[in-house]
């Protein structure tokens, strides 16, 4: 299954958004960055290994004990963790000055991450709106 069009269709709704990937809660990549699609973040196996094994508990408490320490990091960037959005450690947000912000959302399998330039920082909200929703329709189809 090519999971590609999922980043896309965030992109489309939030054209803030310039890139994203989707990786699962055992730490699996399941959108490889290639050079064939600039719009996947290219997340190494230990970044996507690390932070799922933070959102894969699912609790405030996890995230509030390992993100903000350590952040998120992904393309070898550390972004410092802003905020669990809504409690339960599914939604965070998390931020690099002069570089921009990324937003990680866990599903029933996996975790959606989209970035946002600095640029375009004003727009995360609509990025969350379009990352949500994408959330929603995979945790309705199983995953």
């Amino acid at each position: 299954m090519s999971w590609d069009p999922y980043i896309d269709n965030i992109i489309q709704q939030c054209p803030s958004v310039t890139k994203g990937t989707i990786i699962g809660l055992n730490g699996s990549i399941w959108t490889p960055a290639t050079a064939a699609n600039p719009k996947i973040l290219a997340i190494t196996q230990q970044e996507a290994t690390t932070l799922a094994a933070v959102m894969c508990k699912k609790s405030c408490d996890a995230v509030a004990a390992a993100l903000p320490a350590a952040g998120i990091t992904v393309e070898g960037t550390r972004y410092m963790f802003l905020r669990d959005m809504d409690g339960d450690g599914r939604i965070v947000t998390a931020k690099k000055s002069g570089v921009g912000n990324l937003i990680a959302q866990s599903t029933t399998q996996g975790i959606i991450i989209a970035f946002i330039p600095e640029s375009n920082a004003e727009s995360a909200r609509q990025a969350n709106i379009a990352v949500d929703k994408i959330a929603k329709y995979l945790e309705s189809s199983g995953y």
